[in-house]
C-alpha cells in the first residue's frame, strides 16, 4: 500500500453468523465517527491496530456550532451570536425506528425526530439554533429510542454539550472487548 493517512480500520462481529452486516451485528461501519485512522509510513506489518466496538443499541451524538457576526450596515449595528445544536441518533446493534427528544434545557419537549431517509443507514437528525440563550457546557439532552424489534432502551440515551464547534457523545452504552485484527 502507498504511504499515507487516508486509511481506516473497519471491524464487523457477525453476531447472528449470517454473513451479512445487519441488525444485531456489532460494527464500526455505519459512520458513527468511530472509524480508527491508520497512517502507513512504510510497507510491512502494522502493530497496535486494536478496534474497540460498541455494544450499544444505538448511539446519540451532539454536534455544536457557535457563530458570531458583525452587522455594520445602517439599522442596528452590533455583534450577534448564534448557537446551534445538531442531534444525531444512529443504529448500534439495533435499528431505531422512532426517536423522541424527551428532555433538555432551552428546547421544547417532547419532539419527535424525523428519520434521515437519504443518509444510507438508520439515523435520526434534529437541528435547532438559539440566538437569545447560550447553551452551557454540560447541558444534557435525553432521548427515547424505539427499535425495529419493538423494544425501547431501558436507560435514557443522552448527548451533552462538551464544547463549541465539536461533536460529542455522553452515551453510556455497552462496550465490547477489543478484538485483535491482523492483516494477513
Amino acid at each position: 500500500m502507498p504511504a499515507g493517512s487516508n486509511y481506516f480500520n473497519f471491524a464487523i462481529f457477525d453476531v447472528n453468523n449470517d454473513g451479512i452486516v445487519d441488525a444485531g451485528d456489532v460494527t464500526n461501519v455505519s459512520g458513527n465517527g468511530d472509524k480508527i485512522g491508520v497512517t502507513i509510513t512504510a510497507p510491512g506489518p502494522l502493530t497496535g491496530q486494536n478496534v474497540l466496538l460498541s455494544g450499544a443499541n444505538s448511539n446519540a451524538t451532539l454536534q455544536t456550532q457557535f457563530q458570531q457576526s458583525t452587522n455594520d450596515y445602517s439599522g442596528t449595528p452590533g455583534t450577534y451570536n448564534s448557537y446551534s445544536l445538531n442531534f444525531n441518533i444512529r443504529e448500534g446493534i439495533k435499528i431505531p425506528v422512532s426517536v423522541t427528544l424527551t428532555a433538555g434545557p432551552n428546547v421544547v419537549t417532547p419532539v419527535d425526530i424525523s428519520e434521515c431517509t437519504s443518509c444510507g443507514n438508520a439515523q435520526f437528525l434534529y437541528y435547532t439554533s438559539f440566538s437569545q440563550v447560550t447553551p452551557n457546557l454540560g447541558d444534557t439532552y435525553s432521548f427515547l429510542v424505539t427499535y425495529s424489534d419493538s423494544s425501547t432502551d431501558t436507560e435514557t440515551k443522552t448527548a451533552c454539550v462538551t464544547g463549541w464547534n465539536t461533536a460529542s457523545s455522553c452515551s453510556t452504552g455497552s462496550v465490547w472487548a477489543r478484538p485483535m485484527f491482523r492483516r494477513a
